[in-house]
């Protein structure tokens, strides 16, 4: 126990201590101290935030992007230390932790039944791929910049003529003349003279102070002029009443409803996806095609249709625009109504499905927003309201 306390400071140093000065602990051995000074070190909640760590390992974290191959490092040094997760949670971890551009590349290649190694060499070889990809974008985009030219200092020439005088006025590396409008800092001897006599500390009279001097005019500069200081007033009072209007919320008319709707929840209904429950979202503003979400595939192992070339997806902010490479073909049902339809897989944030204008119109939707309700009718069969 001696050889022990060598090598400790601080505050094990006094658990070591402690353990050989108390009557109950000190003829114990060496595993017993081991075993106190664990409990000591290691907080009883070190399970549960090795497993909150693991669950949050990400390839790209806070713009920083990581190879593949440190993740997977990453992912078996926390199932190191916590023998409890098991290879099927080491693989849908490292899904979860990848890039959507580089889970997209290599999910049609891998399985939850392939070997961890035969895994990470598929990952690492798309991952790669991007890689160089990115890089050769990069240094194409920076190779076809201008060079930004250096200014070189002016000389001026020395004239022909000798009775020539140079206008100082063109010379870049002339100084500015001191002017006499500028305040000049004044010494202790005149600043208790003018305190005593009750003078103005910015032209040196009497008769009035430095606020009110009036060689002393405060001026604003701005892109449209310069103004005075009797300009300022009526500045102040013309924006105080804009911002007093602002303040007032729009109104619809003559009336004092507000424009803006406080209602903001969407219309949501609730359907299977293989005899998987989805959150479905219904959008008349969705034009062209359904879409699922790609985390929604994922997680009930729903297999991925690739699409050559791929769809471009048009959002509603001007410029924004993504691309959709992979498709489905499921068993929908729409809780009273079942059918097969092809849906494109997207990014999908928080729903799981998005029934756009090809599945409404085939189900004749009608939506009610009074009521929030949504009821269809299907080919053949009667008009029914969808569960929300």
């Amino acid at each position: 126990m001696i050889w022990v306390g060598m090598h400790l400071k601080d505050g094990t140093k006094m658990l070591h201590t402690q353990f050989r000065a108390n009557e109950d602990t000190k003829h114990l051995g060496v595993e017993e101290f081991l075993k106190a000074l664990r409990q000591y070190c290691i907080p009883f909640t070190s399970k549960e935030m090795l497993w909150n760590e693991f669950q949050a390992i990400r390839q790209t974290l806070n713009g920083c992007t990581l190879p593949i191959q440190d993740i997977a490092n990453k992912i078996k040094h926390y199932q190191m230390q916590l023998p409890c997760i098991s290879n099927w949670q080491c693989y849908h971890q490292l899904l979860k932790a990848m890039d959507a551009p580089l889970l997209l590349a290599v999910r049609p290649f891998i399985n939850e039944d392939i070997e961890w190694e035969k895994l990470i060499e598929q990952c690492e070889i798309h991952d790669s791929v991007r890689r160089i990809n990115k890089n050769l974008s990069h240094n194409s985009s920076l190779s076809h910049r201008r060079p930004c030219p250096q200014s070189k200092p002016y000389t001026p020439t020395p004239p022909s003529n000798p009775s020539f005088k140079p206008n100082h006025r063109f010379d870049r590396n002339r100084k500015p003349a001191p002017t006499s409008s500028r305040f000049t800092p004044l010494t202790q001897k005149e600043r208790e003279e003018l305190t005593r006599k009750g003078g103005c500390f910015w032209c040196r009279k009497t008769g009035h102070v430095l606020k009110d001097c009036p060689d002393r005019k405060r001026k604003i500069s701005s892109a449209v002029g310069t103004l005075d200081k009797e300009s300022l007033s009526e500045i102040t009072t013309a924006v105080q009443s804009i911002v007093q209007k602002a303040a007032i919320p729009p109104t619809k008319g003559l009336g004092a409803t507000p424009v803006l709707d406080s209602v903001k929840e969407h219309l949501l209904v609730t359907t299977k996806v293989n005899e998987d429950t989805a959150k479905t979202l219904v959008d008349q503003q969705t034009t062209g095609v359904d879409l699922i979400s790609f985390t929604f595939c994922t997680l009930h192992k729903i297999p991925l249709h690739k699409i050559n070339p791929p769809v471009t997806l048009q959002m509603t902010m001007k410029g924004s625009r993504g691309s959709l490479t992979h498709y489905i073909i499921v068993q929908l049902d729409w809780l009273g109504y079942l059918e097969e339809r092809t849906m494109l897989v997207a990014t999908l944030k928080d729903w799981d499905v998005i029934l756009g204008s090809p599945a409404l119109r085939d189900m004749k939707v009608v939506i009610n927003m009074g009521t929030m309700t949504v009821s269809i009718q299907p080919p053949e069969e009667a008009r029914f309201t969808l569960q929300q």
